[in-house]
């Protein structure tokens, strides 16, 4: 999956501007009208297209990851934020719209590319990725049904992750399992795939 928070100036120029808007908060320039269209008062979770950008919901403000019911639900494209409203914090804004990125796609054909965030800050940028990443891990082992993430399935993601990273992993199976953690053992000894 591509990053979801990229740093690239050329393509921030020509990116659609997000306004977080809390509710009852000002709206941009141009955007009035269609907003009262389409009955967008800033509620949390709320999305208005105008000609300028995209309005976002904020609510109340005081959810720091707003930004990403709004990434869950944009279309494919570049984005950039034109405003955060006093109070949001841009790191927790960039990472809401990281994390709401997110698609679990083990079993769909392709649902097209996710929207990307774009800013001028690297090491923010890298921050919400690394971040992002390791939570889009987790929800791709949990999402996956248990008929296809045993325990074998499970051990190969923990190598697969430990390989990347430079750390030593072990497995405890067989005698060595039913001696030290007989629970384990007794729950899935009658397994097709044995527990470890």
């Amino acid at each position: 999956m591509q990053s979801p928070i990229i740093v690239d100036a050329e393509r921030a120029a020509a990116a659609t501007p997000i306004h977080l808007v809390p509710s009852g908060g000002a709206l941009p320039e141009g955007a009035k009208t269609l907003a009262d269209r389409q009955q967008f008062d800033g509620g949390l979770d709320q999305i208005a297209h105008f000609e300028g950008g995209v309005l976002i919901g904020a609510g109340d403000g005081r959810d720091p990851l707003a930004l990403g019911t709004a990434s869950m639900r944009l279309p494919h494209g570049d984005y950039r934020l034109a405003e955060l409203p006093g109070g949001v914090q841009t790191d927790l804004a960039v990472l809401g719209f990281a994390l709401g990125a997110y698609r679990f796609t083990q079993y769909v054909a392709d649902r097209g590319a996710a929207p990307t965030l774009l800013i001028d800050d690297a090491q923010l940028a890298d921050d919400a990725n690394t971040k992002a990443s390791a939570a889009r891990l987790s929800r791709d082992l949990i999402n996956t049904p248990a008929e296809d993430m045993g325990p074998d399935a499970l051990e190969t993601a923990v190598r697969d992750l430990g390989e990347r990273f430079g750390a030593d992993v072990s497995s405890i199976s067989g005698p060595t399992l039913e001696a030290g953690f007989p629970l384990i053992h007794a729950v899935g000894r009658a397994a097709d795939v044995p527990p470890r």
